[in-house]
């Protein structure tokens, strides 16, 4: 027993404090018998209900009637369950497991909410056991009691991915304040913590190289396809959102990266590093670019496409284990070694195509098989010169074109009403000979209908001028504004002797004289074993008229 005297008022009141160890508990008699006085005011008891009772004096009578005492301590209401908080109201003791962790099962799929009894607020390094009752297909959340979905990583900061929780799978979900880390998630991801060498800022999605070590860490910059140096060691995808330069931050060198811009590609596509800085094509490179796989696309979407990330690198020639050609010159090739078990790189020798009496240098140690000289001897030794305008046919006699000459412009003769030269077609020496056939065809035009018009052909040996005028020279009419014109003669004679040229004569505004056999046929001397000019002259009737050649082909027969 302790005694403690305490002088409030004006006589000292007694107050004896019984201390029982083992039970904790303190025990305060006050001696009633103290009394007012000495200058200190008496409490109201609307201040002893405040709480405010600084230097006052307070009576025994009105603290007994005080209402904070008499509602909370001495008529508690609530039950054995109950307590007390601070605000005086009466609260039920959360259910606290005999053993394990609290936790439940989840339903929905991605965004999943569950109910655990007694968890009224998320509290940093709280941990529940979550079953989940359904595969998630990308990134997820998580709802305990209705307080609000918060997103599930994994890896620290690393967002979960689809196929990272199978139906009826069991994780331990730990908050972090932030996320609601996942343990126990199935390693589907290889990541790497990297220092970004390059000098630009790098971004999610991007492919870089290792290129060395800072700060303890790789370095890697961004890779191309168009050399060795920025490719051999092409390692993984930037996984975070940036990485600045000389900053640090993850990549993925093997599984799944969501949230890509892959609107150009195709779900399947199999994608390749490309020759742009960081970035990747479906289109298969091929050298002198360097081939590097990168992954294939899962997902095809233009803000949250998806790929499988597997680097693999191609090989150089010289980097395959059984070839030893590091240092190659021109023209050499590769040739099987062994008793070093190595293809080696050197230049070729007569002895390595199995041939020991070939040789580059003398014809006559080319030797050929029998069969294939049998067949060059039975072929022609020398075939003479034909003409310009000939062939050689399979019953070897030289043959001459069908077409002798095409002309498809257009020749005009305007305002003249004598006869004028528009157009001379060369004729080779020699494209006619003995009964060949002289056709050809002339379409002309005429703009208005003020007169007729005149075509006039003539045979020279020089163009521009006359010379043997060709039978059936033709006049259109007036409204003749388009006119078809054909004219067929025989070479009897080469040479121009004896008939020589045979055609119909006279002058007739007939188109085609075939109609017109009955006609008189007039010889005339053209010696077509020299160059001849196939001359075309126009006259118009009005000067007003314009008249035209639009095309003329000349043929042999």
């Amino acid at each position: 027993m302790v005694n403690v005297s305490i002088d409030i008022t004006e006589q000292p009141i007694e107050v004896d404090i019984d201390i029982v160890p083992s039970l904790h508990e303190v025990v305060i008699e006050i001696d009633e018998n103290g009394g007012g006085g000495g200058g200190v005011d008496p409490a109201t008891q609307t201040e002893v209900n405040a709480g405010i009772i600084t230097n006052k004096y307070v009576s025994p009578a009105t603290f007994d009637g005080a209402q904070k005492w008499n509602s909370k301590f001495n008529q508690p209401s609530g039950t054995t369950s109950e307590y007390i908080r601070g605000d005086g109201s009466l609260a039920t003791f959360p259910s606290i497991p005999t053993s394990g962790i609290p936790g439940g099962t989840a339903t929905g799929t991605n965004t999943y909410a569950l109910t655990i009894a007694g968890v009224t607020a998320y509290n940093v390094n709280d941990a529940y056991v979550v079953r989940f009752t359904n595969a998630n297909t990308g990134a997820c959340s998580l709802n305990i009691n209705g307080l609000g979905a918060i997103n599930i990583s994994k890896n620290n900061v690393v967002p979960i991915v689809g196929g990272d929780i199978a139906a009826g799978q069991q994780f331990i979900a730990i908050y972090d304040g932030t996320n609601f880390q996942l343990i126990g998630v199935a390693p589907n991801q290889m990541f790497a913590f990297v220092t970004n060498a390059d000098s630009v800022t790098i971004t999610k999605g991007q492919v870089v190289y290792a290129f060395g070590a800072q700060g303890d860490r790789m370095s890697v910059k961004l890779a191309n396809n168009s050399g060795d140096a920025t490719s051999a060691k092409t390692i993984g995808v930037v996984f975070s959102t940036s990485i600045a330069a000389n900053g640090t931050g993850y990549i993925i060198t093997q599984g799944v990266i969501d949230g890509l811009n892959l609107g150009a590609f195709n779900p399947g596509d199999t994608l390749y590093l490309s020759n742009t800085n960081g970035q990747y094509t479906a289109t298969k490179p091929y050298a002198p670019n360097h081939l590097v796989y990168v992954g294939i696309v899962e997902r095809a979407n233009a803000g949250n496409g998806q790929i499988y990330v597997r680097v693999q690198n191609g090989y150089e020639m010289d980097e395959l284990h059984d070839v030893s050609a590091q240092n190659p010159n021109l023209n050499d090739g590769l040739f099987y070694n062994s008793v070093t078990a190595l293809w080696t790189a050197r230049a070729g020798t007569k002895s390595d195509v199995g041939l020991a009496n070939v040789d580059n240098t003398s014809d006559a140690n080319k030797p050929i098989s029998t069969a294939t000289q049998t067949a060059l001897n039975a072929k022609e030794n020398t075939i003479t010169a034909g003409g310009s305008l000939q062939y050689f046919r399979g019953d070897k006699t030289f043959q001459n074109y069908l077409i002798v000459a095409a002309d498809g412009a257009l020749y005009t003769n305007t305002g003249n009403t004598t006869s004028n030269r528009v157009l001379s077609i060369l004729i080779p020496a020699n494209t006619y000979t003995a009964n060949s056939i002289v056709y050809f065809q002339m379409l002309t035009t005429k703009t208005l209908t003020n007169g007729a018009y005149t075509v006039r052909t003539f045979i020279h040996t020089s163009a521009g001028v006359g010379g043997t005028q060709m039978s059936l020279t033709t006049t259109t009419g007036a409204t003749q504004l388009l006119t078809r014109i054909e004219r067929i003669f025989q070479v009897q004679v080469a040479n121009g002797t004896g008939n020589g040229t045979r055609g119909l004569t006279g002058t007739t505004n007939a188109q085609t004289e075939v109609a017109n056999a009955a006609w008189t046929v007039q010889t005339s001397v053209i010696d077509w074993t020299q160059t001849q000019y196939l001359n075309i002259f126009l006259q118009n009737a009005s000067a007003l008229d314009t008249t035209a050649i639009n095309a003329v082909i000349l043929y042999r027969f």
